[in-house]
């Protein structure tokens, strides 16, 4: 006080200056912060009075650090604020004009302002103590390293504000501020008063967290599998190293392959590269660690005088470097590297001996992977031959299916060639009924386009009316059986003769065909005149054409349900997906195709419910349903009751054919489900059908069975809804 007071009376201001800024820099730097913020601001009464000189700047610096100290984030004052943000500028013109001068100072600055409004300043923070070291301003190094390593201490990131506190405690070792060292210590328990150069000792076992060192121990012992556990391994060691990278090596034959290189947060593991091939690893430190088997640790790689001769160790100045030798039972397994570019000194004398703790795990560990990865290896050999003996039996199985498929196939074009005879009379049978109807139809337009037009324009208004009711109204009336047909025309000609129409039973068979089904005395004018049998055949030709349109109508869908149920049974479905499908419908289509023979002397009797859609094989499906009716019909030798059921059970569905036959011996019933058994004539029967049935159903995880007795035999196919195995 009495120096500052001497040099206040000589006038001498830039003594005063440069004792009131140093005063407050003190301060602030072992947490005086009103004390420091006092001085600060006192200094600024002097500090125009420099100009121009190297500690100009540093007021702006210790100013911005010293508000930014004083204040509480989100409760920052105006005034604070705004003489930050006026030192903030100053700074930003200094630092364009001379980045290796300033940048560093500017990058702190804006740090201490983003923590105080709350915001993202990591990067800047790392920004700071990077740009501090290149520039080597190994004070603001220092006091880089400490405001960072409070900043992550504030957001609980343990890790990394314990390596900044400790990089601070190393950078002020090197300045040579020992107080501060001291404090650091006070503060920071956890901290060793050690330098960072000195050599790593085996002791201080004590003081670790051996909880921590337990559970990554057991993290990696539990892993047994070679790729995670270097996964897992290196990212383990890189966090508790405090390191920011790390790579992996393993001794494979004498000589060091890359197995796994990355961070804490992501490990990528590598198919074993040669040490040598490794360009951007100090591969003469690395090498040097292996021929040792001891640890080296590199506080500042390029102030290592043992690996000058490195260019990638000469070339990477503050980057603090460790290799750990991967020993077990003294057989070289492997070599663990690290590395933080950021910190210098980051690998304290208690991290180093947390690492050799582990490091002891990890080999233990890696001895057992590898010798798992070997037996796997032989396990991969011994699977691969039994791979290739499945493929073998797979392809055998292929053609077997290949073979059943074909064998279907014959089955059923084999059934199919039994009904050709009926399927040909009911393809026929429409295309009679067409060809009939055609003539018909074409010798009614000649008749109505020749004489329709002159008869129209001879008849009276009356006539006409009633001519064209006639033709409206029978155009409507529907078909009628033989029975219901002479019943109509006697009625008919009864009323005929009542109102003595002329040839009286000739009118009512013509009337009956046009369509005139009821009272005819409303037709009086059309029938008593002298040009009734033109105006009748008129209108008999007018509404034939109608019947005979709508004979060929009816005629087209027999044959097209015909022609689709023939095209449904005969597809083969060569995809062996399963689809959904219509059981009901499937059956319907089985009883077309057996139209002609069903017809003679076969009454159906069907009970089908509403069923939910199948998921199945719809061709093979068809397959069983042909086989089970034509064997119903074959057995009551096509003459008898056919009974056919479809309802569904507890989740499945379920299918009957009953016949009225004479039923199956019991001494063979057991055995109608065998392949090539038959109980048919040599050349009738293959003896594969049921066979087939059976099988078809089992591959849709379902059950066929049988009971029979004298003059019934009903077949019973159960079905699961969703279809079964895929």
């Amino acid at each position: 006080a009495a120096h500052l007071a001497d040099l206040t009376r000589m006038g001498f201001l830039y003594g005063v200056y440069h004792v009131k800024l140093f005063k407050a820099f003190r301060h602030y730097l072992y947490g005086d912060a009103p004390g420091a913020l006092a001085l600060i601001r006192e200094a600024e009464a002097t500090r125009d009075f420099i100009p121009g000189t190297m500690f100009y700047p540093d007021w702006f610096l210790y100013s911005a650090l010293i508000e930014a100290a004083a204040q509480s984030p989100g409760q920052v004052q105006a005034e604070a604020l705004a003489r930050i943000d006026a030192a903030v500028k100053q700074m930003e013109v200094w630092a364009g004009v001379c980045p290796d001068g300033f940048a560093h100072r500017l990058l702190l600055m804006q740090a201490e302002r983003a923590r105080l409004l709350g915001k993202d300043a990591a990067a800047l923070y790392e920004g700071a103590v990077e740009a501090a070291r290149k520039g080597n301003f190994l004070h603001h190094e220092a006091l880089a390293c400490e405001l960072t390593g409070r900043f992550y201490a504030s957001l609980g990131r343990e890790n990394p504000a314990r390596g900044f506190i400790e990089a601070a405690r190393y950078a002020y070792q090197r300045w040579g501020a020992k107080a501060k060292v001291a404090q650091l210590a006070e503060l920071y328990p956890w901290l060793e008063d050690e330098g960072g150069s000195e050599p790593v000792g085996p002791g201080g076992v004590q003081a670790l967290d051996l909880d921590a060192v337990l559970q990554a121990g057991a993290a990696m012992t539990g892993e047994i599998v070679l790729d995670r556990l270097l996964q897992k391994m290196l990212a383990i060691l890189v966090e508790n190293a405090g390191a920011e990278r790390g790579a992996l090596f393993l001794d494979q034959d004498g000589s060091l392959r890359l197995h796994a290189l990355g961070t804490a947060q992501r490990v990528e593991v590598i198919d074993a590269v040669p040490l040598d091939d490794c360009a951007d690893l100090p591969r003469s430190v690395i090498r040097y660690a292996a021929r040792t088997r001891e640890t080296v640790l590199l506080h500042d790689a390029a102030a290592s005088s043992l690996f000058r001769g490195d260019p990638l160790v000469r070339g990477s100045p503050g980057t603090s470097m460790l290799c750990v030798p991967l020993v077990r039972q003294g057989r070289m397994l492997g070599e663990l590297y690290l590395e933080n570019r950021r910190v210098a000194g980051a690998f304290t004398a208690r991290r180093v001996e947390v690492l050799r703790l582990l490091s002891t795990v990890a080999a233990t560990a890696l001895e057992n992977a590898v010798l798992y990865n070997t037996l796997e290896q032989k396990v991969a050999s011994r699977t691969s031959a039994l791979r290739l003996k499945n493929e073998e039996l797979a392809r055998t199985l292929s053609q077997l299916e290949a073979a059943h498929a074909q064998l279907v196939q014959s089955e059923k074009m084999a059934a199919l060639g039994q009904l050709v005879a009926g399927i040909a009379h009911e393809i026929n049978t429409p295309l009679g009924a067409i060809s009939a109807s055609t003539g018909n139809i074409k010798a009614a337009v000649d008749h109505v386009l020749g004489r329709f037009p002159v008869l129209l324009g001879d008849l009276s208004p009356q006539e006409r009316e009633v001519l064209l009711r006639l033709v409206s109204e029978a155009r409507g009336s529907a078909a009628l059986s033989s029975r219901e047909a002479r019943q109509i025309r006697r009625a008919l000609e009864e009323r005929l003769e009542e109102l003595q129409v002329p040839d009286a039973g000739d009118v009512a068979d013509t009337l009956v065909d046009i369509g005139v089904h009821g009272e005819v005395g409303d037709l009086a004018p059309l029938l008593t005149s002298p040009r009734r049998d033109q105006m009748l055949a008129a209108a008999y030709n007018l509404t034939g054409l109608a019947k005979n349109t709508r004979t060929i109508d009816a005629a087209l869908g027999r044959a097209s349900k015909v022609v689709f149920a023939l095209k449904t049974f005969a597809h083969k479905d060569h995809s062996g997906q399963k689809t959904l499908a219509s059981v009901v419908e499937g059956l319907e289509n089985v009883l077309i195709i057996y139209g002609s023979y069903l017809r003679q002397g076969v009454e159906v009797h069907r009970q089908f419910e509403e069923l939910p859609q199948l998921l199945c094989l719809p061709d093979e499906l068809q397959q069983v349903w042909i086989n089970l009716i034509h064997n119903a019909l074959q057995a009551m030798q096509f003459k008898g009751q056919l009974w056919l059921t479809a309802k569904k059970r507890d989740g499945e569905i379920v299918v009957s054919v009953r016949d009225d036959g004479p039923g199956i011996p019991p001494e063979i019933k057991g055995r109608i489900f065998d392949a090539f058994f038959t109980t048919k004539p040599a050349g009738e029967g293959s003896g594969l059908g049921l066979h087939i049935c059976s099988q078809i159903v089992a591959r849709h995880g379902g059950t066929i069975t049988a009971t029979s007795e004298p003059g019934s035999t009903t077949i019973e196919v159960v079905l699961p809804v969703q279809g079964g195995p895929q």
